[in-house]
């Protein structure tokens, strides 16, 4: 390639290069490449046959390349948009779906505190009923059962008036019954003592827990030898008639104090 008057065509590699090279604005480094200074480069080109229609070719496909990325670019921040939309529906769904499950968690856990509630109110309903009558029915029911003078015909011995004697909430309740039923009918447990004064056995109800009895009581005879339920579990109850007082103790079936009243005549 010789810098003269007469330039000589290029090559078609060559004369698209250095046509290329012109439309970017980079031929000096294209025309440097081939040995040649830019103003010779162009006057090649132009003794090029074919050149100018070459140029407007190259500078079409220039064209829609740069359109081709144009469009490449704000494809791509649509689809990042698109992305960006569909993580925060993501998330927000996600957030949704939480606070649901938090809210059925919190409803279910209300609903089992209620449904325990409901059951404890039913147990002790039940119980309730269980224990029977208050203390002050049983009262009534005992008093009136010892309330018969003794000097009757054929009337029963206090002991035996005194059996089955109910159903209490507390032993205090049960020894203030016994102690009340044993101050109406006093003349006849005093009889009563009298005559099974040194008697060789005690009554049957008691009887396990005779040496307790005999301790808490100052001894003597029991006038009353029976049982009963104090919530819901028997006890022994055993009543005394001495010189100056009446006491009425009541055990639990493995002979342990549950209430002791002493009255004074």
């Amino acid at each position: 390639m010789n810098d003269d008057s007469r330039p000589e065509p290029l090559p078609d590699d060559v004369r698209d290069e250095l046509i290329s090279a012109d439309l970017d604005g980079e031929l000096p480094a294209a025309a440097a490449d081939f040995g040649l200074s830019p103003e010779a480069a162009r006057r090649r080109i132009a003794a090029t046959p074919g050149a100018n229609e070459r140029r407007q070719e190259l500078a079409g496909a220039q064209a829609v390349g740069a359109h081709v990325e144009g469009i490449d670019e704000l494809l791509a921040a649509r689809l990042r948009a698109k992305a960006l939309r569909a993580g925060a529906e993501a998330r927000a769904i996600r957030e949704r779906e939480r606070r649901r499950r938090v809210r059925r968690v919190v409803r279910g856990t209300a609903a089992a505190v209620a449904a325990a509630a409901a059951v404890l109110v039913a147990i002790a309903i039940v119980a309730a009923l269980v224990r029977g009558n208050s203390p002050h029915t049983n009262s009534s029911s005992t008093a009136a059962s010892v309330t018969t003078p003794s000097t009757e015909p054929n009337a029963p011995a206090p002991s035996q008036r005194f059996a089955a004697l109910g159903s209490y909430t507390d032993a205090q309740g049960l020894t203030a019954a016994v102690s009340d039923s044993v101050r109406r009918d006093r003349a006849a447990a005093a009889n009563r003592a009298q005559s099974t004064a040194g008697a060789a056995s005690r009554p049957a109800a008691g009887g396990r827990c005779a040496a307790e009895f005999d301790r808490l009581s100052g001894a003597g005879e029991p006038i009353l030898d029976s049982s009963a339920l104090v919530a819901g579990r028997p006890v022994y109850v055993r009543a005394y008639v001495q010189a100056d007082k009446a006491v009425v103790v009541v055990l639990s079936g493995d002979c342990r104090l549950l209430a002791r009243r002493v009255d004074t005549h």
